[in-house]
């Protein structure tokens, strides 16, 4: 039996695992330091975006601010003080000034007047630039009072917690793990030799192992081979 010459293309489908992972997941760490006072937040709550997540406890926060605003003022009354005598130290130097040509004109007091000029206008520099650290460190102590509520940096679902009420954390540590489960992507190993086989238009058919078939495209391939299964990782956006 013999069939007929047909010339065209053949097309070979290949099988390959998957999995589906998100595209935005983060492990929210704490930005200041403080003991957990509340968890608003539980394994599987939808949450949003700015949404109270943990509250810690911040008197120390609020005792270390008013510390700073007390600096505050008292750099303040440190700069009206040295502006004072420093009017005063100018104005009895321009007096000394228009005698200089008569007899009452001292050198000495003038010399003296000259350095109490220089020494109010240093006084009141240095009043001035601790007056701006002072400012500085209580606008450092509004963010550490903000940031000690840990607020949600997208909208998601808690998959972990990672503290508990009492817990004292430090910058840094872990709170809780928020993964957006509406930013998806399809994750597969598929093997070096059939990347060629791969381009911007491709579609492929998604069969999970519950739930319908569904099509999702190529969105990019991770230029870094496995050695070992001769695979390469690639990244499909679903068409959902």
């Amino acid at each position: 039996v013999l069939d007929p010459v047909v010339q065209g293309s053949a097309v070979e489908t290949v099988q390959v695992y998957g999995r589906v992972i998100a595209r935005q997941s983060s492990v929210v760490a704490a930005r200041t330091r403080g003991a957990v006072g509340a968890v608003q937040a539980r394994v599987g709550d939808r949450v949003r975006k700015g949404e109270v997540l943990v509250t810690l406890v911040s008197d120390m926060l609020d005792a270390e601010r008013a510390l700073k605003e007390a600096e505050k003022k008292q750099y303040e009354a440190s700069i009206r003080t040295a502006g004072a005598q420093l009017a005063l130290a100018a104005q009895e130097l321009e007096r000394l000034e228009r005698l200089r040509k008569s007899a009452a004109f001292s050198v000495a007091r003038y010399q003296d007047k000259l350095r109490d000029v220089e020494r109010f206008k240093s006084a009141l520099g240095e009043a001035r630039a601790k007056l701006d650290q002072a400012k500085a460190e209580i606008r450092m102590a509004d963010i550490n009072l903000r940031n000690a509520e840990i607020r949600a940096p997208f909208d998601g679902v808690i998959t972990q917690r990672h503290v508990e009420v009492g817990n004292y954390v430090s910058v840094g540590d872990k709170i809780v793990t928020v993964l957006n489960d509406a930013s998806l992507e399809v994750e597969a190993e598929v093997p070096a030799n059939r990347l060629s086989g791969l381009n911007a238009q491709t579609e492929i058919e998604v069969r999970p192992e519950f739930g319908a078939p569904f099509k999702a495209t190529l969105r990019a391939i991770v230029p870094e081979e496995n050695a070992l299964a001769r695979t390469r990782l690639v990244r499909f956006t679903p068409t959902l």
